[in-house]
C-alpha cells in the first residue's frame, strides 16, 4: 500500500510538471514571440522616421505591419509605410523606395525574419 501512494504521489508530480510546461510553452508561443515581434516592428518603424525627420520630410502617416505579408511558406516579414510631404524630389536608396503623387511619397521598408528563427513561430507568420 505504501509503495502504491509513492508511485501516485510520483505520477501526480510529474503530471503538474507537464501542466505548467505546456502553460509555459503557451504563454512563450501566444504572448512572448508576438510581442517580441512588435518590439522588433517597432525598430523598424524609429528606423525609417529617423531617416524622413534627419531628410526633412514632413511625416503624414506611418502604417505598419508584421506576419506572413508575401510570398508561400511560413516566416515572418515586417513592413513600414511612411506617408510624407517634401517639396524636393526624393532618390531611391538602398533601404527606401519612394512613389510619388505631386509632393506627397510614400516611403516602405521590407525586411523579414531568418527562415529558421524562433520568431517565425509567431502564429500571424502562418
Amino acid at each position: 500500500m505504501k509503495h502504491l501512494k509513492k508511485l501516485f504521489n510520483i505520477v501526480r508530480s510529474i503530471l503538474k510538471l507537464v501542466v505548467i510546461l505546456f502553460v509555459a510553452f503557451l504563454l512563450w508561443w501566444l504572448i512572448l514571440i508576438p510581442i517580441t515581434n512588435n518590439i522588433i516592428l517597432n525598430g523598424y518603424v524609429k528606423e525609417i522616421k529617423q531617416y524622413a525627420r534627419d531628410s526633412n520630410f514632413e511625416i503624414i502617416e506611418d502604417i505598419r505591419a508584421c506576419g506572413k505579408l508575401y510570398g508561400n511558406g511560413n516566416g515572418m516579414e515586417y513592413m513600414v509605410m511612411l506617408l510624407v510631404k517634401s517639396d524636393e524630389e526624393l532618390e531611391e536608396t538602398s533601404m527606401f523606395t519612394p512613389e510619388s503623387l505631386e509632393g506627397y511619397y510614400i516611403l516602405y521598408s521590407l525586411h523579414s525574419a531568418a527562415w529558421d528563427s524562433v520568431l517565425t513561430w509567431d502564429i500571424r507568420a502562418h
